[in-house]
């Protein structure tokens, strides 16, 4: 990597005369060659010589994985926008959050304006550990559903407003709706 410094009385001469060596060799964003400044000194750095199939498996990668990039990015948005169109719309309500993995789905009520979790219910939770076989599959999540209900009876919460997260209304997380609902929950 070559520095080259430049200093001097008038800052916009010295600005401009940096902008000017800059546009010789603008920077790859992703290679980081070219002529980069930062402050008053300006770095020239060359481009990496070609490393033979290296970056050819990178490409192919990134091509496999482009499908999973694409999901992630959409769950994050689904999530977010879900998140915010409720917190919109709260109305003094407990917020029923719903998380979904592979072996496992975890529901919780949320108390927004005091910023706590007031019941919390899993397929690890002690009650269902003898019920349910696998926690990965739609009889746990009926029973998380039916668990979280009589929780949030029993402190005296019925009115919530039901999170899904960025997951689709579909399977496990439509399973716990329907259990909670036919358990006294009322959304």
């Amino acid at each position: 990597m070559t520095q080259l410094s430049i200093s001097g009385t008038d800052a916009y001469v010295v600005g401009e005369t940096a902008s000017r060596i800059r546009r010789l060799r603008k920077p790859e964003p992703y290679k980081g060659s070219g002529i980069n400044m930062s402050a008053n000194t300006l770095s020239v750095r060359q481009e990496k010589p070609p490393q033979g199939q290296g970056r050819r498996v990178v490409r192919q990668e990134a091509r496999r994985n482009k499908h999973a990039r694409s999901y992630v990015r959409t769950y994050q948005f689904r999530k977010e926008r879900t998140r915010r169109n409720i917190r919109s719309r709260l109305t003094g309500r407990a917020r029923l959050s719903v998380c979904r993995t592979l072996k496992h789905i975890y529901a919780q009520l949320i108390d927004d304006a005091k910023s706590q979790t007031v019941v919390a219910a899993s397929s690890l939770s002690p009650e269902l550990q003898g019920k349910i076989k696998s926690g990965g599959n739609i009889a746990a999540a009926e029973a998380v559903g039916q668990l979280i209900a009589e929780k949030a009876l029993a402190k005296g919460v019925k009115q919530v407003v039901f999170d899904r997260g960025g997951h689709v209304y579909h399977g496990r997380i439509k399973a716990l709706a329907d259990a909670a609902r036919k358990a006294g929950l009322d959304f």
